[in-house]
């Protein structure tokens, strides 16, 4: 079987092409790939309303719409398939897939955009599931939980994700120092050992003083500050870890912790109102036992552990999960 030639478009943003090498990560489960990534960019100039608009009539000016969004003069190679994620990315999947006469797969919310648009349309919202051309996914990543170490027996250690204000998702200074004496307390049998993981989100005075907490808790807490530039990667935190907590406002960091294949406990703060949708994808995800959930104000040590004691991780592999509904959906590529 030949290579399926894929290009997968990028808006530069980690949170929207993360998703989409995910996508192509379950693909090549099936079929190698001849992967060229491309980069997008909307012009501040084109509001994204007057794009759709211009996409959706079709005609001599949309066949403008590479163009403008930056894609090359250079005529890019002939391809099976486009993969993207991200809103910006949505006008060229589209006039890409007409140029070439292929396939295309979209993850995320159409928009003003129309399903016929598209093969395929992976969504984690249940309100949008029934759409048109729609699947139902966990959130796609490309790493493979499979080739994580078993966590049975190991010393106990619980990975902590910290995300920071987001949306309707705000922290005030006790949120934030509940959390910090949530780490800081000395290790004993009911205490595990902690390594945190901050965001560029995180506010400045917090990892910092994550810092100083590690740094005085003679090996109980390790920091894997995104501010260096060596930083692990999720997967290597994942790698180390028993269990995960993760702060309420980052659905990307709750997704992969799940996908991970390891009881997840989420954190909240006093304030913190999720969109509907977003609500509708975390009850998904706690209607499957996949999560639980604790307020930041009651977060302790003990109660922290007791629920996830309780929480029931995910036992099939979500890179195959997701290639099977690929290859169930779009049985063509796979020929």
């Amino acid at each position: 079987m030949k290579k399926l030639v894929t290009l997968l478009l990028s808006d530069g943003k980690p949170g929207h092409y993360h998703l989409a090498e995910g996508i192509c990560a379950a693909l090549s489960r099936k079929r190698e790939l001849e992967l060229t990534r491309v980069n997008v960019r909307r012009p501040r100039w084109l509001p994204a309303r007057a794009l759709s608009a211009l996409t959706n009539a079709g005609g001599p000016f949309a066949s403008r719409i590479p163009r403008l969004l930056g894609l090359p003069e250079k005529p890019l190679p002939a391809c099976d398939l486009i993969v993207s994620a991200g809103g910006d990315t949505l006008a060229a999947n589209i006039a890409l897939s007409r140029t070439y006469g292929c396939a295309n797969i979209f993850y995320g919310s159409l928009r003003r955009y129309r399903p016929e648009d598209f093969s395929l349309v992976l969504t984690s919202y249940t309100a949008n599931a029934s759409r048109p051309r729609h699947a139902m996914v966990l959130k796609p990543s490309a790493f493979d939980p499979a080739t994580l170490p078993d966590p049975a027996g190991a010393t106990p250690l619980i990975g902590l994700l910290i995300g920071g204000d987001s949306g309707t998702v705000r922290y005030s200074e006790r949120d934030w120092g509940n959390l910090i004496g949530l780490v800081s307390q000395p290790v004993d049998q009911s205490c595990p050992r902690w390594i945190v993981s901050n965001s560029r989100r995180t506010p400045i005075i917090v990892s910092d003083q994550l810092a100083a907490v590690a740094a005085a808790s003679n090996g109980a807490v390790t920091l894997i500050d995104v501010r260096k530039p060596d930083a692990p990667s999720l997967p290597q935190v994942f790698a180390q870890c028993n269990a995960l907590a993760v702060t309420v406002d980052s659905s990307s960091m709750v997704s992969e912790a799940i996908w991970a294949r390891r009881p997840v406990a989420v954190l909240r703060p006093k304030i913190a109102t999720l969109p509907a949708l977003e609500q509708s994808y975390r009850d998904y995800l706690a209607a499957n036992g996949w999560l639980t959930q604790l307020d930041l104000a009651a977060a302790t040590p003990q109660r922290l552990i007791e629920r996830l004691a309780n929480v029931k991780p995910m036992t099939a592999n979500p890179l195959e999960t997701l290639a099977a509904e690929l290859h169930q959906r779009l049985p063509a590529l796979f020929i």
